[in-house]
């Protein structure tokens, strides 16, 4: 039968092993794509309770529904909740339980991940053993179990005389290695060409809508205006000017390619400034449709028109104010796409002005709520975004390094198929050696057992001829020797001497018969010593008895005491004999096991 030495590739595989689980659990903070967390508190109830441990994964994008870990800035740790939406860019996020949602809104840079898997209440034994009294009781017993292991190991090489495995040959390693190497590029091909190679990547591209103002009045010659008319920013005399040219100019600004189209119509609103006062709407411009990413609106006010408008609402309520507002407001709807992805906004700004008798003046811009918004009311603008659709390379990571798939895929076969041209030439290597002349299967497989040496004459004592080399092989490894490789006339001779006894193997041809078994020869004897020991116990005791029967007088007590120290010589000598028939018998078992024997 023939003995492949398969440690190297046991160790292999357990490496490999390992290596994979490295790679699907690294934890974030040394490259890898994992982040653990222990859940707290219950927001997250039924699905997961305080003291989980929940593995969360990065992930390209996060959408609606997922469970993610994120850092909340505001409370200064790491919250487990749900996205619920996604608002300019930041995700909203709250609890199964909660009634409200989270006031922080995180980003994609605080997002640590979406949950992976969850392992109930394990985060509570690591928490448990994160406390330094319980750590050190922890570290103590494992420290002692792994002294116990190694005494017992220690112990048993001691034993074993620090027998081990013969070494695989060059070839075998080669092999195994590209074996190894073979299995690890199968393990990534699997997982690279269970994913697409595209993806689509959903990307958030901002826009922008500015408009400008524009307004003149007409009026006569006066020191009031430094030319013909009241330009955008002066005030309009009423007793100088009655008509008011407005004009209102739209711009889109995108930095992709993109189609634009729209309408847009130019308004004019007169009311007090009482919240929830009267107001009254003019159309100065009607709805005007429109390509591209620019429209301008151009209209008249009719300033006698708004006074006797005003009047009339003074005289029917009754209520009069010092000033009223008067208001331009532009209306422009855009629909706007670009690379598969659209939007549909409406950017409608307005420019207010104080009316009273005498005079119609810009009013001063109301703060903003709007963080960075302009102050300039002539030059409104606002913000937006358009999702859009892209194909992009797919990728794979892990301990930090990421790469396209289809890059991973071609390596994955490249290295694949050199793995295998390795195999094969270490396979060739090894049958070389094994399936050829047996001297040279023998020296490939037990090389560093062999001790070579001249024939010579056999040592007296017991022979025993096994049938094959890998029965010597296993002996001389069971009992930590040498194999002597005996070079003759005939050939080489394979022998191991233990305890008196020669064991040989010769290839080529039939070996001798098998000689008959030392131990079992001694047996014999043993048994038959044995035998004759227990008849020679049964005579004396009986005679004992006859004397002890017949003389029980002043000599009864010495008689007595001379009968018990006798049986007790004869038992221990027939125990000690036991035990050695006993152990004669264990070592022939272990030898026939050993050798194949019968």
């Amino acid at each position: 039968m023939l003995s492949l030495p398969f440690k190297p590739l046991v160790v292999l595989v357990v490496v490999l092993g390992a290596v994979m689980l490295w790679l699907v659990f690294a934890p974030a903070r040394v490259g890898g794509s994992v982040n653990y967390v222990v859940a707290a508190g219950s927001s997250m109830a039924p699905h997961i309770a305080a003291g989980d441990l929940v593995l969360v994964r990065q992930a390209d994008s996060y959408r609606p529904g997922d469970v993610v870990a994120y850092h909340n800035r505001e409370l200064g740790r790491v919250v487990l909740h749900r996205i619920v939406s996604l608002e300019g860019g930041r995700y909203v996020m709250k609890g199964d339980v909660n009634s409200w949602v989270d006031s922080y809104q995180p980003g994609d840079e605080d997002i640590l991940g979406r949950m992976w898997i969850r392992i109930p209440r394990l985060g509570k034994v690591l928490e448990w053993i994160r406390k330094p009294e319980h750590a050190a009781v922890v570290a103590g017993s494992v420290a002692a179990a792994s002294g116990l292991a190694g005494a017992g190991q220690a112990s048993r090489k001691r034993r074993q005389g620090g027998g081990s495995l013969p070494p695989a040959s060059v070839g075998m390693w080669v092999a195994v290695i590209s074996l190894a190497v073979v299995a690890a590029f199968v393990a990534l091909a699997a997982v690279a060409f269970s994913r697409d190679e595209m993806r689509t990547v959903e990307d958030h591209i901002p826009l922008r809508h500015e408009g400008s103002f524009s307004y003149s009045a007409p009026a006569a010659p006066s020191p009031a205006y430094d030319g013909p008319a009241a330009v955008a920013g002066d005030p309009i005399m009423l007793a100088l000017a009655r008509r008011m040219n407005v004009g209102f100019t739209y711009q889109l600004l995108v930095d992709i390619p993109h189609q634009t189209q729209g309408r847009a119509r130019l308004l004019a609103r007169v009311g007090d400034f009482t919240p929830g006062g009267w107001k009254r709407t003019l159309e100065l411009t009607p709805w005007q449709e429109f390509q591209g990413d620019e429209v301008r609106l151009l209209g008249v006010l009719d300033l006698g028109q708004v006074l006797e408008l005003v009047r009339q609402v003074e005289q029917v309520t009754g209520v009069t104010a010092s000033t009223y507002r008067v208001s331009l407001l532009p209306v422009v709807e855009v629909a706007v796409e670009a690379q598969g992805g659209s939007v549909t906004s409406t950017f409608s700004p307005s420019l207010d002005f104080r009316l009273d008798q005498k005079q119609m003046v810009m009013a001063s811009p109301e703060p903003s709520p709007v963080q960075g918004a302009p102050s300039d009311p002539l030059r409104p603008r606002s913000e937006g975004e358009i999702k859009v659709l892209r194909q992009d390379d797919n990728t794979l990571s892990g301990l930090g390094i990421k790469a396209p798939v289809k890059v991973i895929r071609r390596a994955s076969v490249v290295g694949g198929l050199v793995g295998m041209v390795g195999a094969l030439l270490g396979g060739a290597t090894v049958a070389m050696g094994l399936w050829g002349e047996e001297g040279r299967r023998i020296r490939s497989l037990y090389g560093p057992l062999l001790v070579p040496a001249l024939r010579a004459q056999l040592p007296e004592g017991p022979k025993v001829w096994v049938k094959d080399v890998d029965a010597l092989a296993r002996l001389a490894q069971t009992h930590s020797l040498l194999i002597v490789d005996e070079e003759g006339p005939d050939g080489h001779r394979y022998l191991v001497h233990l305890e008196g006894v020669t064991y040989l193997y010769q290839p080529g041809g039939p070996p001798p018969e098998p000689s008959p078994a030392p131990a079992a020869n001694e047996l014999a004897h043993l048994r038959q010593d044995l035998a004759d020991l227990r008849q020679e116990l049964a005579y004396l005791t009986r005679e004992l008895s006859q004397l002890a029967y017949g003389a029980r007088s002043e000599n009864g007590d010495a008689l007595e005491s001379l009968k018990a120290e006798k049986m007790a010589a004869m038992k221990q000598e027939v125990q000690e004999r036991e035990r050695r028939l006993q152990k004669r018998a264990r070592r022939r078992s272990f030898l026939d096991q050993l050798l194949g024997g019968r």
